[in-house]
């Protein structure tokens, strides 16, 4: 059975092969001659545009802590552009509220991550940026985000409803995902000692 391609069978292609036996190994061949179709063809098209460098990719690893849990809560942010640090943050959510106030870690988690959504949406207006990747050791906010968690705590619906309003404007370019505590190392250490902070000032 002839081999075929789209609807043509293999004997119907408008092609002629060279049945003489193979030159020799390193025998000087010479390249066929362009077509007028394609001599056309270049000549009459527009000068290839120049490839954009791709821009970086804006990366915020988040993190909560509490002390207790429920306790005292604190909270971090790192901020990297393509795998290269170049800031942090951190919050004693005491501090911020202005009285003490307890949590859950999940509440302190998800807490971190709307934070992180609000400033990868104000560092990526800059234009610096492509892509952005939030990312958290906390696998049930991630989830909870993603649509694969629902959760029960009312007060952590609240704070996904806020993630999910941070996130419009920059839903097509933002992707959350979790991570491996050892590669969040950092965001970890910054939230567990803010928490560690809104324990000592009570």
């Amino acid at each position: 059975m002839p081999h075929s391609i789209g609807s043509m069978s293999m004997e119907q292609l408008p092609l002629k092969f060279d049945t003489t036996p193979a030159k020799a190994p390193g025998t000087k061949m010479r390249m066929p001659a362009l077509s007028k179709v394609i001599r056309d063809a270049l000549v009459a098209s527009p000068k290839a545009a120049a490839s954009k460098s791709r821009k970086p990719t804006l990366c915020i690893q988040f993190d909560g802590s509490c002390r207790g849990n429920p306790g005292p809560m604190g909270i971090a942010l790192v901020v990297l552009r393509d795998k290269t640090p170049i800031g942090d943050c951190s919050d004693n959510l005491d501090a911020v509220l202005g009285r003490p106030v307890d949590g859950t870690n999940i509440r302190a988690e998800m807490v971190a991550l709307v934070q992180a959504i609000r400033l990868a949406d104000s560092l990526w207006r800059s234009g610096r940026y492509g892509a952005i990747e939030i990312s958290g050791d906390s696998e049930f906010a991630v989830k909870v985000f993603n649509g694969i968690n629902k959760p029960k705590d009312t007060t952590v619906a609240t704070l996904a409803a806020e993630a999910w309003k941070a996130a419009h404007p920059i839903r097509p370019q933002l992707r959350v995902s979790f991570i491996e505590r050892a590669k969040n190392s950092r965001a970890d250490k910054l939230a567990q000692a803010a928490s560690a902070a809104a324990l000592k000032a009570r």
